[in-house]
């Protein structure tokens, strides 16, 4: 058996948001019905270097993906050593053997998965009319985020707010715009950002997303209800993300196949 390698630009090349949004909603429906095993994730930290590293196993028996993740944070990257703040890589194994069928840069896979457990979210619990979205931040995140809430309910105007430099937010506006031909407006303050959007709370938790999916838990029960989903990255996000990454390189005869 041979190990395929999958770059970033491999992976860019031909994986959606669309197919990353049907692979997590598989994966939250599994979790949610006891058909994943996900151990706690294991983090190391690196204080010195104001870093993190976070190891995330995973394994999801309907789709064969078993492996693992490993993504890590280091805050002084992007200063010191022009590299991205967060860096991830990914292992994905043979069910059978247990043969490490494929490694694949995590990064843009981590970014992807992010964004497209929130146009899921929306998917199932936004209301069908829904167009206008308030977004917080201005990273590579925001951006999936945008894609994947765009994807489930077609946005007409995108409200921001942003920590980040005028011009760096101006960008990100101009980027979203040129993707998805939403205008972006740029708010002034948290407050502005939200004043067209809804007020949220944390009034009671009725479930998890993986409830919603498989309907046990209603995404909502009136138009005008208020719906909240607090997002936290997963390992079977990644790894049903990462087998169908794998299953369709296989099919495009993308990626480098190697032997160790």
């Amino acid at each position: 058996m041979k190990t395929r390698l999958l770059s970033r630009k491999d992976i860019e090349s031909f994986f959606t948001m669309q197919m990353c949004m049907e692979a997590v909603e598989k994966a939250f429906a599994d979790l949610a019905t006891g058909k994943a095993t996900m151990p706690q994730r294991t983090p190391i930290t690196v204080p010195d270097k104001h870093g993190l590293a976070l190891f995330m196993p995973a394994h999801i028996k309907s789709l064969g993906a078993l492996g693992a993740k490993v993504v890590t944070v280091f805050k002084d990257n992007a200063a010191k050593h022009n590299l991205p703040t967060v860096l991830g890589t990914i292992i994905l194994l043979d069910e059978d053997t247990g043969f490490p069928v494929a490694v694949m840069e995590g990064g843009y896979l981590t970014a992807m998965r992010t964004g497209a457990v929130s146009g899921v979210a929306t998917r199932h619990m936004a209301r069908p009319e829904a167009r206008v979205a308030a977004l917080f931040g201005t990273g590579a995140r925001a951006f999936t985020q945008v894609l994947a809430v765009h994807q489930a309910r077609p946005l007409t105007t995108l409200l921001v707010y942003s920590l980040d430099p005028v011009e760096a937010r101006r960008s990100f506006a101009d980027r979203i715009t040129a993707e998805t031909r939403v205008p972006v407006h740029l708010a002034d303050g948290p407050a502005a950002a939200v004043a067209q959007a809804g007020e949220w709370g944390w009034d009671q938790v009725a479930g998890d997303l993986g409830h919603v999916i498989i309907g046990r838990v209603p995404g909502r029960t009136a138009p005008d209800e208020i719906t909240l989903f607090k997002s936290v990255g997963l390992a079977v996000q990644d790894m049903s993300a990462a087998r169908f990454v794998f299953t369709e390189a296989v099919k495009r005869g993308i990626g480098t196949e190697f032997q160790f």
